[in-house]
C-alpha cells in the first residue's frame, strides 16, 4: 500500500553577504628589535647572553629551531606593528615570508609550531640588543596554531609558512585590538613543546634574514563588512521561499519480518 505525505517546506533560511571589502597587508618587521630570539636549552650555559631563557634582539639573521648546534634549541618572536587591521575583520588568509640567509644545520627533527600572542596589543620586546630574559616563552599564546616543518631552499630564495590566518583571528578578536596595534607570532620546536631532551633531540636550524629589504614579511588578507546582515538588502540577498514536497513510499508487510520499505 502506498502512503502519500505532502509537506510544506518554509522559509527557513536566507544567505547574505552584501557590502564587503576585501583588503590585504604585506608588511615587513620595522626595526632591528621587532625580532627576538630566546635561548630554550642550557647547551651553552655559562657563557654570557646563552644561558637557558636568555636571548637577543635583531640578530643580524633569525635563528628559527636551534642556533649554531642543534642540541641548542630557539624560540623566535616577530613583531608587527600599524597594521591597519580594523576591530570585527574577518581574516581570509595570512603568511610569514622568509628569505633564506644560510642552508639549514640539519638535526633529527624538523617539526616547528607557530602561534601568536594572545594580545590586543602585544608589548614591544625592548630596544637593547639584549632581550628581557624568558620574554619569548613567558608571552600567553593563542589557542589557535601552525604546524610547519620547512624545506631547505636555495640561499636567497624566499620560503612561505603555512596558513596562519585562525592565529591571526584570534588576536584581532582580543579585547583591545585596534587597527595600529602591535601583533606578536612565536615560533617553536616542537621537540621543546613536547618536553624532549635535548641532547638527544637535535632540531633542525634554520637562518633567515632579519632586517631591511629581506626581512620577514606578514601578508594578511580580510574582510571587513556586513558578513551576517538581518534585514538584507534584496538586491544582495538570496531567498529561500518556500514549496511543497510529495513523497510516497510503500508500506512494509507486518507479517514479513524485514520487509523493507520502498
Amino acid at each position: 500500500m502506498k502512503t502519500k505525505w505532502l509537506l510544506m517546506m518554509a522559509a527557513a533560511a536566507v544567505f547574505a553577504v552584501g557590502n564587503l571589502a576585501l583588503s590585504d597587508i604585506v608588511t615587513r618587521t620595522q626595526t632591528d628589535y621587532d625580532s627576538a630570539e630566546e635561548f630554550l636549552t642550557d647547551y651553552y650555559a655559562g657563557s654570557p647572553g646563552y644561558d637557558l631563557g636568555d636571548g637577543w634582539l635583531g640578530s643580524s639573521d633569525i635563528e628559527i629551531g636551534s642556533d649554531y648546534h642543534p642540541e641548542c634549541w630557539t624560540g623566535v618572536g616577530l613583531q608587527f606593528d600599524q597594521l591597519g587591521i580594523p576591530t570585527g575583520s574577518l581574516i581570509t588568509s595570512a603568511k610569514l615570508t622568509f628569505t633564506v640567509d644560510e642552508n639549514e644545520d640539519p638535526g633529527t627533527h624538523n617539526d616547528l609550531t607557530i602561534f601568536g600572542e594572545a594580545a590586543g596589543n602585544a608589548v614591544a620586546w625592548g630596544t637593547t640588543a639584549e632581550m628581557v630574559p624568558f620574554d619569548v616563552t613567558s608571552r600567553a599564546r593563542t589557542f589557535k596554531s601552525a604546524a610547519w616543518s620547512p624545506a631547505d631552499p636555495a640561499i636567497g630564495q624566499t620560503i612561505d609558512t603555512p596558513d596562519l590566518s585562525g592565529i591571526i583571528q584570534v588576536i584581532v578578536n582580543q579585547g583591545g585590538w585596534s587597527d595600529n596595534n602591535r601583533l606578536t607570532l612565536l615560533i617553536f620546536p616542537d621537540a621543546y613543546l613536547d618536553g624532549l631532551e635535548h641532547m638527544t633531540n637535535p632540531v633542525t636550524g634554520h637562518t633567515y634574514e632579519s632586517g631591511g629589504s629581506v626581512a620577514p614579511v606578514l601578508t594578511v588578507e580580510y574582510m571587513v563588512g556586513n558578513f551576517f546582515a538581518t534585514n538584507p538588502n534584496p538586491a544582495n540577498t538570496t531567498v529561500m521561499t518556500s514549496s511543497n514536497l510529495e513523497l510516497s513510499w510503500t508500506n512494509a508487510d507486518p507479517n514479513k519480518p524485514g520487509d523493507p520499505v520502498y
